[in-house]
């Protein structure tokens, strides 16, 4: 079974518009930490206004960091997707950034930053404790009010967590859960501020919600001694030591100790 990761984190603020802003997140989504390169940029456009010019092919690598910023800094982009390739079979690594500049919701952490990257066979020097790192960078300069690190065997089950959609494949849902995606859907404008997300391999919390749950001990008691990361405002909670861990019946065990503890504060049934 190859593991996969996706993440997922809900924020409030539009992302940095302005050159120092668009340095930093531009540095991040174009580290030379991710495990492969993301060479292929898509942007969506605000409805309405004049399209951001299409980008055709690859980016070559020398312009990469000056492209992203100047797709961030550009006033008409609504979201701002990279990716490895066009062809899912070697799209190994991809992400997709609301820049919070066009949005109805009524949610109060409306934004989203989603990625997904394959766990196995990465490139010779890479490695996936870089790529959570960078997800930790992103979590921390978006200002993410809560968020998840999905691990699984299971690419499709993963689409489905980031996207709150349900897959079927001979009327079986691909998810093992899909009664839970379909809490979280229902509940999406209360997701960061009233409620999280049932835990996964790594979850995110802000203070308020570790307050709610009657502090840190009680995530501790759930989890052992597995350490837990501070990030800036968040408290980043996983469930193993090393995500190479993460599908073992150990964390399975803590995922459902931990669902526990975040009941009051997980999305209602």
């Amino acid at each position: 079974m190859a593991l996969a990761l996706g993440f997922c984190c809900y924020f409030a603020e539009p992302v940095p518009a302005s050159a120092a802003g668009a340095r930093v997140l531009g540095e991040v989504l174009t580290s030379a930490d991710w495990p492969w390169a993301m060479p292929m940029m898509r942007v969506i456009g605000t409805p309405g206004q004049e399209p951001y010019p299409t980008r055709k092919g690859k980016i070559p690598a020398a312009a990469m960091e000056a492209s992203v910023r100047d797709a961030l800094e550009a006033p008409v982009s609504r979201r701002i997707n990279l990716a490895a390739s066009r062809t899912e079979s070697l799209n190994h690594c991809w992400i997709h950034l609301d820049t919070g500049r066009d949005d109805l919701s009524a949610a109060t952490y409306p934004f989203e930053a989603r990625a997904f990257c394959r766990a196995e066979s990465l490139p010779a020097g890479k490695s996936i404790a870089a790529w959570l790192d960078l997800m930790h960078s992103l979590a921390v300069t978006l200002r993410a009010a809560h968020g998840v690190v999905v691990a699984s065997g299971n690419e499709g089950a993963i689409h489905d967590e980031l996207t709150l959609s349900t897959t079927y494949i001979n009327d079986r849902p691909v998810h093992p859960a899909p009664a839970e995606l379909e809490l979280v859907r229902r509940h999406r404008d209360q997701i960061g501020a009233a409620f999280v997300r049932p835990p996964r391999w790594g979850t995110y919390l802000k203070p308020e919600h570790v307050e709610a749950i009657g502090g840190r001990a009680r995530i501790t008691e759930a989890i052992g001694d597995v350490p837990m990361q501070d990030l800036g405002p968040l408290l980043f909670v996983p469930l193993s030591a090393t995500i190479k861990d993460a599908l073992t019946p150990e964390v399975q065990a803590r995922q459902r100790a931990l669902a526990d503890v975040l009941a009051p504060i997980t999305v209602p049934a």
